[in-house]
């Protein structure tokens, strides 16, 4: 009876862990960027089961800031067996509506990696952030791989700042005329010797 019991709760336990929520991230490729530069930001999934299928919203601001400049598939799914929409960007409300990525193939994809890469401008200094409005994860059977309550959300954060000045030092005027009044004083020995 015992060893039973055993058995059930060890079972119950699997089955909690193999049901964990996927972790949904955003992660910057630097979190300093200067003015007038480009910089990336991955969308990463971590400890999925049978992925087959994603689409989401990406919300980022302020658009004073930055604006995208592109999309591109990330590798976790890849690119030689799937379908990758890049989805609509309207830079002026701050977002990227209907990204998704679909495989071709009988199976989805287990493990954790890139699922896309966004490319924005840096426009102005300030903190930009970026974050999901909507997520859709489905597996082969194209059932929910979990509901939006159940997925971890982490955010990501940029701060945009000014190119650095590099000032060039100003020798002080005494030195300057250190310099000088003995250059002066052979000059004037050499014409009068």
């Amino acid at each position: 009876m015992i060893d039973k019991l055993i058995v059930a709760v060890v079972s119950l336990v699997i089955g909690a862990a193999a049901q964990a929520a996927p972790i949904v991230k955003l992660t910057p490729s630097s979190s300093t960027v200067i003015v007038g530069n480009s910089f990336t930001v991955d969308i990463e999934i971590d400890t999925v089961t049978d992925l087959y299928a994603w689409e989401m919203d990406i919300g980022f601001g302020p658009t004073s800031l930055v604006n995208v400049t592109g999309q591109a598939e990330g590798p976790f799914l890849g690119p030689a067996t799937s379908f990758f929409l890049p989805g609509t960007v309207d830079n002026v409300g701050g977002t990227i509506t209907n990204i998704a990525n679909a495989l071709a193939g009988p199976t989805g994809v287990t493990g954790s990696g890139t699922l896309a890469t966004l490319t924005f401008d840096a426009l102005s200094t300030g903190l930009a952030d970026f974050w999901f409005s909507r997520v859709v994860m489905l597996d082969s059977n194209l059932a929910d791989i979990f509901t939006n309550s159940q997925l971890d959300w982490i955010a990501g954060r940029i701060e945009i700042v000014s190119a650095p000045t590099t000032q060039v030092p100003v020798p002080p005027t005494l030195a300057l005329l250190g310099l000088i009044l003995p250059m002066l004083w052979r000059l004037r020995r050499c014409r009068t010797g």
